[in-house]
């Protein structure tokens, strides 16, 4: 299992402003049926992990941003639909910093969603690794 921990911070934080919330959520260290690598990249910019469990998203982002993204290759693997007991992961984006955010919590996407609208530049709602709902 990997355990992928959570930190918090405001929407202009820089990398020394996160306190650490404790475990976020459990994954696999290694490939088991039903689930997909889930790859990573980091930005030195921005120093930013970046997640993501889309083959093709992987590939835009090593073809088209290797000037800001640094391919790290799979960080873990996930369920790429819903099954008993797995909870969906929400990522998020903030425009202002280029830091991601993920969240297991339905509370914190709620949050978020009716805290910053869909036009304002800090966190949004791009897509997830596991299962999300569908997004209207």
């Amino acid at each position: 299992m990997f355990v992928f921990s959570f930190f918090v911070a405001g929407p202009s934080a820089k990398a020394g402003d996160y306190k650490h919330e404790g475990v976020g959520f459990y994954a696999f260290s290694s490939q088991i049926s039903e689930t997909l690598p889930v790859y990573r990249f980091y930005s030195p910019v921005s120093g930013d992990h970046f997640y993501t469990i889309s083959e093709q998203e992987k590939d835009f982002v090593i073809n088209n941003l290797s000037n800001y993204y640094t391919y790290e290759g799979v960080g873990f693997y996930a369920f790429s639909s819903q099954i008993s007991e797995a909870l969906p992961v929400y990522r998020f984006l903030n425009y202002i910093n280029g830091d991601h955010f993920y969240t297991i919590s339905e509370q914190e996407k709620d949050f978020l969603f009716r805290t910053y609208s869909p036009s304002c530049s800090v966190p949004k709602f791009q897509s997830a690794f596991g299962t999300t709902p569908e997004m209207a």
